[in-house]
């Protein structure tokens, strides 16, 4: 989580622009014994534009989505009630036997899936590719776009997705949804106070150059740790290294071990995997603000393809998918004129320079394609812009990209990287390690780690 603030104390947050599963951030801080951030409702549903002009607001809540389809479209309402309804069933069980728990091995995965009857109902959806269950299952061409996009949030060609990745229409569409007030940047606030007040330490600006294992496991310090803070080099010995760096950079980067170096390495190679997409980021001063519900996705006339323009042929679509989020429209402490804009883009491996000029042009197209299709004059001024090279080189991501490594081809039964490895000691959360990205799903991810220590060092001495 990222803030930055104009010379008028404007302050745009970068990302995530909303909160899903809150009850993940309200238990993390009940065992930090801390007071969790101020969380506001998310009253409104999200405002889908498509490319034939059908324009949807929709609200909150099943009851009232439900309804909302009704009076749309029988048969829309008919396919909505039934994937919304199979999209619950998957999260259920995900909740119970996957996202709390190490990556399951297929036999066992299987095995549950069995003994909890999910594969019976749903047969077709556990192990079909995503696109053809989303076909299966909606006639509506505009609402397929809709499911579609969900397989971006896990960074796979929907063609090439699991099919119980619908269960993240449930997340987005049938749980309480948040913002937390004065923006999400008071989360990373809450838990940075919460950590100094438990005697941690920081070091701001600061790169991890060298970690390096000690030769001899049962040191008291494990890790040799070199870090450097302008010129200046500094060294230290840990007991143990939990790291939320993207697994495969930190392989690359600064992991002085030829174990991890050529597990990381080989991980990707026999799982498939690529690095995800990226996003360009428009933070926009929005001048003659007007009104808009908290979130707009404004979808092009193939999101699918779309899609893979960005992330298999690293080119920038000619019609992209844009997203804006207006935080006003929740939490009136923040100003009107604060806007953020994103488009997907490719990462790195496109190598696109990414220059200023280049940058000012896709920005102005980005906000005439907004001007287009919500007919608002958006005037004001872009008073930055995130790039793929940014992303890399702020948060070290893997190529730029904003969900680390994905699948590159179908794979049913895949899980991201567990976050334990055979090297003692070293543990790793984040986006890049199951059950995946999302500042809840991450949390359940720190949550996991943090017992795999506490069991191993509870009678450590």
């Amino acid at each position: 989580m990222f803030r930055y603030t104009n010379s008028e104390s404007l302050s745009w947050d970068t990302g995530p622009t909303l909160i899903s599963l809150p009850q993940e951030i309200t238990k993390i801080f009940q065992l930090l014994q801390k007071e969790p951030p101020q969380l506001i409702p998310v009253t409104s549903g999200c405002r889908l534009v498509f490319s034939d002009g059908t324009d949807w607001t929709l609200p909150a809540g099943e009851k009232n989505l439900l309804q909302y389809f009704k009076e749309k479209d029988y048969q829309l309402f008919e396919n909505f009630s039934q994937i919304l309804k199979i999209s619950s069933n998957i999260f259920d069980f995900a909740e119970k036997n996957i996202f709390h728990t190490d990556p399951p091995s297929t036999m066992s995965l299987g095995m549950k899936s069995l003994s909890s009857g999910l594969f019976f109902r749903h047969p077709k959806v556990t192990l079909t590719p995503y696109t053809k269950v989303v076909d299966s299952l909606i006639s509506n061409k505009n609402l397929r776009e809709f499911f579609y996009h969900f397989a971006s949030y896990v960074g796979v060609n929907p063609d090439k997705a699991q099919g119980g990745i619908l269960s993240i229409a449930h997340v987005e569409l049938n749980s309480d949804i948040v913002f937390p007030a004065g923006g999400v940047y008071t989360i990373a606030d809450k838990l940075y106070k919460a950590a100094c007040e438990y005697n941690v330490k920081f070091y701001f600006n600061t790169e991890v150059v060298e970690a390096k294992a000690h030769p001899h496991e049962d040191s008291p310090r494990s890790w040799n740790i070199c870090l450097k803070n302008n010129n200046e080099t500094s060294f230290a010995s840990y007991d143990i290294i939990v790291s939320n760096s993207d697994p495969f950079v930190a392989a690359e980067k600064w992991l002085s071990n030829t174990q991890l170096k050529n597990y990381f390495s080989s991980y990707l190679k026999t799982n498939s995997l690529r690095p995800s997409e990226s996003q360009f980021v428009i933070l926009f001063d929005w001048k003659d603000a007007s009104s808009l519900v908290h979130h707009v996705k404004i979808f092009p006339k193939s999101w699918r393809q779309s899609f893979i323009d960005v992330c298999e042929n690293f080119n920038l679509p000619e019609d992209p998918c844009v997203y804006l989020v207006w935080p006003h429209a929740t939490d009136k402490s923040i100003s009107p004129r604060i806007l953020y804009i994103s488009a997907m883009a490719p990462n790195n491996l496109s190598e696109i320079s990414w220059n200023q000029d280049f940058c000012d042009k896709y920005s102005e197209k980005i906000l005439d394609i907004c001007r287009k299709k919500l007919n608002l004059s958006f005037k004001g001024t872009v008073f930055k812009t995130i790039t793929p090279i940014e992303l890399e080189n702020r948060t070290r991501s893997f190529k730029g990209g904003i969900y680390s490594a994905t699948s590159s081809e179908y794979q049913p039964m895949s899980f991201h990287f567990s976050g334990l490895t055979k090297v003692p000691n070293i543990y790793f959360v984040g986006a890049g390690v199951h059950p995946g990205a999302g500042v809840t799903m991450v949390m359940k991810s720190a949550h996991r780690i943090s017992k795999h220590i506490i069991q191993k060092f509870t009678n450590w001495k």
